[in-house]
């Protein structure tokens, strides 16, 4: 090549040279900022991930807490019934030990209107008893007047 034509392609190549290096540059300008869109973009990822964990163990937490009530409110009805199965239970042994001293105080009277209506039923025949004793010695008191009295009449008849 001439010096003229080396004249002429030296810009050329300068120009050539300067584009390829400034090409270059950006290229690895670009380079740097997509490495630094990766990087922001992974960081919000990983801030979303964190963010998507955060609010998925707020959840969490909220349905244990709700759990938790809902086990408190069942524990407090359980105990509620439990007391009150007691209490009711406390009522029917008050109840079953009433009815027994009711039964027993019912056999007590029982077994004394039986004694009473034997005793009664003994009275009735003593008392019969002591009619039938009143009428022979009514009977006997008649007898004995009506013997006095021919008694006497014939006392009289043989004094005469």
């Amino acid at each position: 090549m001439s010096e003229s034509e080396k004249a002429e392609l030296d810009p050329l190549l300068k120009d050539y040279s300067e584009k390829r290096q400034m090409f270059r540059r950006k290229v690895i300008s670009l380079a740097a900022e997509l490495k630094d869109a990766r990087a922001r973009l992974t960081l919000q990822q990983e801030s979303c991930a964190q963010v998507a964990l955060h609010e998925n163990l707020r959840e969490f937490l909220k349905e244990l807490d709700d759990i938790r009530l809902q086990l408190s409110a069942t524990r407090a009805n359980a105990d509620a019934s439990a007391s009150s199965a007691e209490s009711v239970q406390l009522q029917c042994l008050a109840l079953a030990k009433e009815l027994n001293e009711k039964n027993s105080a019912l056999k007590e009277h029982e077994d004394r209107a039986n004694r009473l209506a034997e005793q009664l039923n003994m009275m009735q025949i003593d008392l019969e008893g002591r009619k039938a004793s009143q009428k022979q010695l009514k009977d006997e008191v008649l007898r004995v007047e009506n013997d006095i009295i021919q008694s006497i009449s014939i006392a009289e008849r043989e004094e005469l």
